[in-house]
C-alpha cells in the first residue's frame, strides 16, 4: 500500500512538472480560427468565426496555464500576500438593523454623509431582502426588489454631490452585489466610475471581478482581468488563487494546482487552507469513498496532507451530501459530529442537505429529530428551501396533517416555495375522479382542501368565501368545465392568496417541531382503512389545528377553529 501511494505521488509530481513546464503564449488566432477562415462556407461556421475572433482578439486564449504562470510568477517573486484576509468586509455599526421585508425606497438614508455612513448605507441596501411572498405586496409586480436596490445604488454612485464620500469599501460592496445578481454591465460602469474619480482599486476589487468570472467558468475573461490587475501593479493575494481554482473545470488540473500550492507553502494559514480544500473536497472524498473507505481513514489522510485545520463548514457539507447521495446517512451524521468537534458551525445548507436525505428515504421522524437538533444545539431555523424539502417529504409520504402544519407555518414565515404553491393549487382544483380508486388519487383530490384556510373564516374574507366546510364542499363538487370551473379556479386562487398573506397579520403559537410530531402521530392513526375512506368534510373537521395569534401584543388570542388534538380514532 505504501509503495502504491509513493508511486501515485511520483506520477502526480511528473504530471505537475510537465504541465507547468509548458509556457502558453498569447495566440490571438488559434488553429480553430485559422481553419474557419480558410473553410468557412456555412452560415453557422461564419457566425462561430465572428464569435471566436471577437473573444480572442487582443487577449489570451482559453488555456488555464497563462493565468497560472502569471500567479506563479508573482508568488515566487514575493509579490503575493497569502495570509491576508480573503475579503475585507465593511462592518456595520454595532446594533445596526438588517432590513428584511422592506422596500428598497423605504430604507432610510443617513442624516449626515461621510465615508463611513455612505459605505454602511450601500451595505444595508445590498443586504436587504424581500421574500417571494412579500414581494407582490411591496412592489405590485412593477419591479423586482433586486432591480430597485440596483437602481438606488447606481444613483448613489452617480450623484456628484456624494462623490467626496465614496470609498473603495463602498465600491467593493456594490461590485459584489452586481456580480451576485449577474449584472455585469453595471459592474463595468462602477469600475469606470472608480477610474474616473481616482478611487484606489485594491486587490479585493479585482478579486470580486475575478470571482464573478469564475462563477461563470469564464476562463477567458478571468485571464484578461488578471492581466489588468498585475498590469496596474496590484499584486494577487490568497483570494486570487482561490478564484483561480473556482474557474477551473478539469478536476485533475484542480488537484495539481492544489498540490503546487501545498508544496509551495501557501496553505499554512487556515484562512487560505479551508477555502482551497473546499474547492477539491468533493473530488478527494468521492475518490476515497469509491474505494470503500470510511470517514475516519479519510480524515487521517487529509490530516496527513493538510494538517488538522482543513475542515470547514463548506467542506463538511459536501461530505454530508456525498454520503447521503450514496444512502449512507449514518456516516453523514458522523461527519456532522466531526464538524462540531473541530469547531465548524452547521448552517442552513447543512440542514437542507439532511432534510433532502430524509425526503429521499421517506423518514419524517428523522426529519423532526433533525429540526429539533439544529434548533436547540446550532440555533439554525428552516428557511424556504428547508420548508420545501419538508413539504415534499410529507406530500410524497401522503401525510396530510404534516402537509397542513408545514404549509401553514411556511405561510406565517413567508417561506412558501413556488413548487409548494403549485402543488396545493392543483390539488385544490382537483375534483376527479368522483370515486378515487387508488390512495394517490384520493390523496391528491383531498389534500389541499385539508391543508389550506388559515383565516378563511375572518370577517375580512371575501363574500365568495363561505365558512370553511362550505367552501371546500363547493370546490369538491364543481365540474371540470364551464362557468363553475372558472369560479372554482377564482375561488382556489383567492383562498391561497389569503393563506400567503397571513404572514402580515399572524404569527405561530408554539413551535414547528412539536406541531410536526403531533401531526405525524395523527397521520399514522389515519392510516386505518376506515379513516382513509372517510369524506373530505370529516377530515377537514378532524385535522390538526395550528394555533396562531395576531402580531399586535395586545391582540386577543386567535385560533383556527378548535383545540388541537394528537390522535383521532374512527367512530
Amino acid at each position: 500500500m505504501l509503495k502504491v501511494s509513493r508511486l501515485w505521488e511520483r506520477l502526480c509530481q511528473l504530471q505537475l512538472e510537465s504541465l507547468f513546464r509548458t509556457v502558453a503564449t498569447c495566440n490571438p488566432q488559434p488553429a480553430r480560427i485559422r481553419r474557419l477562415k480558410t473553410n468557412a462556407t456555412k452560415k453557422e461556421d461564419i457566425q462561430e468565426l465572428k464569435t471566436l475572433v471577437t473573444k480572442h482578439t487582443g487577449s489570451w486564449s482559453y488555456d488555464w496555464r497563462p493565468a497560472f504562470l502569471e500567479l506563479k510568477q508573482h508568488y515566487e517573486a514575493g509579490g503575493t500576500t497569502i495570509t491576508k484576509p480573503l475579503l475585507v468586509t465593511y462592518n456595520l455599526p454595532r446594533g445596526a438593523s438588517r432590513y428584511y421585508q422592506v422596500r428598497a425606497q423605504d430604507i432610510p438614508r443617513p442624516a449626515i454623509w461621510s465615508n463611513f455612513t455612505f459605505a454602511a448605507h450601500v451595505k444595508k441596501l445590498a443586504q436587504s431582502k424581500v421574500s417571494r411572498l412579500m414581494h407582490r405586496h411591496l412592489y405590485r409586480k412593477q419591479i423586482t426588489h433586486t432591480d430597485a436596490v440596483h437602481a438606488i445604488i447606481m444613483l448613489l454612485f452617480k450623484d456628484a454631490s456624494l462623490r467626496p464620500y465614496v470609498s473603495t469599501e463602498a465600491f467593493n460592496i456594490a461590485l459584489s452585489f452586481c456580480y451576485k445578481n449577474s449584472n455585469i454591465s453595471s459592474a463595468r460602469k462602477l469600475f469606470n466610475i472608480m477610474d474616473d474619480i481616482h478611487v484606489t482599486i485594491s486587490a479585493e476589487t479585482f478579486n470580486i471581478m475575478l470571482r464573478g468570472a469564475a462563477a461563470r467558468k469564464d476562463l477567458h475573461n478571468f485571464t484578461y482581468l488578471l492581466r489588468v490587475m498585475t498590469g496596474r501593479g496590484v499584486s494577487p493575494d490568497g483570494d486570487t488563487w482561490i478564484a483561480f481554482l473556482m474557474v477551473i473545470k478539469d478536476k485533475r488540473v484542480k488537484l495539481l494546482i492544489t498540490r503546487y500550492m501545498r508544496e509551495s507553502g501557501m496553505l499554512k494559514d487556515a484562512a487560505m487552507l479551508q477555502p482551497v480544500v473546499g474547492q477539491i473536497i468533493d473530488i478527494e472524498f468521492a475518490s476515497h469513498l469509491a474505494d470503500d473507505q470510511d470517514v475516519e481513514s479519510f480524515v487521517l489522510l487529509m490530516d496527513s496532507r493538510y494538517g488538522p485545520n482543513w475542515l470547514s463548514t463548506h467542506a463538511g457539507n459536501q461530505m454530508c451530501y456525498i454520503f447521503g447521495e450514496n444512502g449512507l446517512v449514518s456516516q453523514a451524521i458522523e461527519v456532522l459530529g466531526l464538524m462540531v468537534d473541530r469547531g465548524c458551525q452547521p448552517d442552513n445548507v447543512t440542514l437542507h442537505i439532511f432534510l433532502g436525505h430524509c425526503r429521499r428515504l421517506r423518514q419524517p421522524q428523522r426529519a423532526i429529530e433533525l429540526l429539533q437538533l439544529f434548533k436547540l444545539q446550532y440555533n439554525v431555523s428552516p428557511n424556504q428551501d428547508e420548508y420545501d424539502s419538508m413539504f415534499m417529504l410529507a406530500w410524497r409520504s401522503k401525510l396530510m396533517n404534516c402537509c397542513r402544519v408545514i404549509w401553514r407555518v411556511a405561510c406565517l414565515e413567508a417561506a412558501v416555495s413556488y413548487r409548494m404553491q403549485e402543488l396545493v393549487l392543483r390539488s385544490l382544483l382537483c375534483n376527479t375522479p368522483e370515486h378515487p380508486r387508488t390512495t394517490t388519487q384520493r390523496f391528491i383530490k383531498t389534500a389541499a382542501k385539508v391543508i389550506i384556510g388559515i383565516d378563511i373564516h375572518s370577517s375580512t374574507s371575501s363574500e365568495e368565501l363561505d365558512p370553511r366546510w362550505k367552501t371546500m364542499q363547493l370546490l369538491s363538487q364543481f365540474s371540470s368545465t364551464g362557468e363553475d370551473r372558472e369560479r372554482s379556479l377564482r375561488l382556489a386562487k383567492q383562498i391561497i392568496a389569503r393563506d400567503l398573506d397571513a404572514t402580515r397579520h399572524y404569527k405561530l403559537s408554539g413551535n414547528l417541531t412539536d406541531l410536526f410530531a403531533e401531526a405525524l402521530a395523527l397521520d399514522r392513526s389515519w392510516e386505518d382503512e376506515a379513516i382513509v375512506q372517510r369524506p373530505i368534510m370529516w377530515k377537514i373537521q378532524h385535522a390538526l389545528d395550528v394555533v396562531i395569534h395576531l402580531h399586535a401584543k395586545t391582540a386577543s388570542r386567535h385560533t383556527l377553529s378548535r383545540p388541537s388534538r394528537s390522535v383521532v380514532s374512527p367512530s
